[in-house]
């Protein structure tokens, strides 16, 4: 939602500002906490040279490289004229980890993005799609419910795998943890693992997880989880301490947990 020039608007497409417009947004939760992060993103365009390729627009600089390579071909110039939208783009095997910005490419009819390594991606705008071939990223949801022209024979989402890292001896997390906007009310078939109450326990962490995730229209997703363990050091005995408790911190620069949950007892 946004208001420009103090006008509120619902917009779900471009719309023109001036370098004298005000622009203000913000974002309904839907139920989430106030901590949790909520990003807008804009999309700028030149009226007259197109969509201006920079990492504002595309923040992934392998992605933001792929579009330039595929996309600013004639002439070279950082810009995607109306001349160079091409229905069809690769972006294959190039370590992309984000798709952001993918929502300016809403001409595309078919959208190539296998072998990288995306967590989430999010396609709403892109209505146009007919073909998609996301495979071997590390997808644990996807939603396609507004993509209403992809072909039935034309999505290709195999191979998604995501490792999920516990804390030493824990065999349960929150599904909430995962990335992207995951809905455990369309993940189905789990096999070793059991799910209650959006609580996940693991029964083998030796073995893989998989499930069967809906991502609409009749599309689904095989994903497979599989899952490390991270030991906490504390080999620094530096504590820390507030009002009612007091703790360490792990000394790996790594840790994934690093918070006052990384407690030694």
């Amino acid at each position: 939602e946004y208001t420009v020039n103090g006008r509120q608007s619902h917009y779900t497409g471009p719309f023109r500002i001036t370098e004298t417009s005000v622009v203000t947004a913000w974002a309904t939760k839907y139920g989430k906490a106030d901590s949790d992060p909520v990003t807008v993103l804009f999309t700028l365009q030149d009226m007259d040279k197109g969509i201006k390729i920079d990492e504002i627009t595309f923040p992934d600089a392998n992605f933001r490289g792929g579009v330039t390579t595929k996309l600013d071909v004639n002439p070279r110039d950082g810009y995607i004229s109306s001349n160079e939208r091409v229905s069809i783009l690769y972006v294959d095997q190039l370590n992309i980890a984000s798709l952001a910005g993918i929502q300016a490419l809403n001409f595309l009819h078919e959208l190539y993005c296998y072998d990288n390594l995306l967590e989430s991606v999010d396609l709403s705008q892109n209505t146009s799609l007919r073909k998609l071939d996301l495979s071997n990223n590390c997808l644990t949801s996807l939603d396609l419910s507004r993509n209403t022209l992809l072909e039935s024979d034309g999505v290709v989402l195999t191979g998604n795998h995501y490792t999920v890292i516990l804390p030493a001896g824990q065999r349960s997390f929150a599904l909430t943890s995962l990335p992207g906007k995951f809905d455990r009310e369309k993940a189905k078939n789990w096999t070793n693992a059991v799910e209650k109450d959006g609580i996940l326990t693991v029964t083998d962490l030796s073995n893989p997880v998989t499930y069967v995730y809906d991502c609409g229209r009749g599309f689904t997703m095989t994903v497979t989880l599989t899952f490390t363990q991270h030991t906490h050091s504390y080999t620094s005995n530096v504590w820390q301490a507030d009002d009612t408790s007091h703790w360490q911190l792990c000394d790996d620069a790594n840790c994934p947990f690093p918070d006052k949950g990384a407690t030694a007892k």
